[in-house]
Formats: C-alpha cells, sequence, structure tokens
C-alpha cells in the first residue's frame, strides 16, 4: 500500500513539475526565436490591455533552469528599436534610440557563451552599456542577421 502511495505521489510530482517547467520554457502566446545554426533560442511575448508590453528572454538551459533570463521589455509609446545576432550566433542584442535625434546604440545584450546579460543595469551608465556591447560583439565577429518575427501586441 505504501509503495503505490509513493508512486502516486511521484506520478503528481512530475507532472506538476513538467507543467511549471513547460509553462516557463514552453509557453502559449510566445514566439520562439532561433540563429541561424538553431543553437540558441529567445522567448519574445506581447501582453496588456490598455497598455501593451513586448518582452524578450533568453531561454539558455540550464543556466536560466527556473525561468527565462529577461533581456529587454518595451513598452507601447516608445520605439521599439531592433534585435540583433552577433555573426556567430551567441548574442542577442539590441538597439534602441532614446529620443529622435539621437543615433541608435546598443542598450542590451545576453551573451549565450558566457551566460551573462550586459544592460544599463549591469554597465551602470548608457556609454558603457554600449561600449561592452558594442567591444562583446566585434569579439564575436560583428553584427550578424537583423532578428525578424517579434510579436507587436496587435492580437491581443
Amino acid at each position: 500500500m505504501k509503495s503505490k502511495k509513493f508512486w502516486l505521489a511521484l506520478g503528481a510530482v512530475s507532472i506538476l513539475g513538467g507543467g511549471y517547467w513547460r509553462l516557463k520554457f514552453h509557453p502559449v502566446g510566445i514566439t520562439v526565436l532561433t540563429n541561424q545554426e538553431k543553437t540558441h533560442r529567445v522567448l519574445a511575448e506581447a501582453r496588456g490591455l490598455d497598455e501593451v508590453v513586448v518582452l524578450l528572454h533568453a531561454s539558455d538551459w540550464p543556466h536560466t533552469f527556473w525561468e527565462p533570463k529577461l533581456i529587454y521589455s518595451k513598452t507601447e509609446g516608445r520605439e521599439i528599436g531592433n534585435y540583433y545576432w552577433s555573426k556567430d550566433g551567441s548574442v542577442i542584442l539590441h538597439t534602441g534610440k532614446p529620443d529622435e535625434e539621437s543615433p541608435s546604440r546598443f542598450d542590451a545584450a545576453y551573451d549565450f557563451k558566457d551566460h551573462s546579460l550586459l544592460n544599463l543595469t549591469t554597465a551602470g551608465s548608457k556609454d558603457e552599456c554600449h561600449s561592452e556591447i558594442e567591444k562583446l560583439v566585434a569579439h564575436r565577429g560583428g553584427l550578424g542577421g537583423l532578428v525578424m518575427g517579434l510579436p507587436d501586441g496587435k492580437n491581443y
């Protein structure tokens, strides 16, 4: 009898754990984007009713085991900018314009080789962030392809 309870409990835990993992790494309403080699992936999601927010997460298993790492979020009304892969496909980065007069700058990146996030919070200032990402991208072969297929939130 104890053996049967053990297996039922183990089955329940497995189902709940699998469901949690599925929702975190394969949620409904998410666009999965990969680099050209299909070795790294990011999850793009548009959500909200009154104000649409576009979120981009790195799914870098097992380094983002509990939750995909948030790379960048865009609120409707701000320019979305562009996302690019590095030429070697190991870095995804975001370029944005702080205002209409300013040139595009790197403001967020996720490095799949080092499993690290670079953004304004980690770098300290906009100039330092741009400079660090610029160096990283140069080290990884330069700027690669534009990421296509991001959701715009208009279907919500």
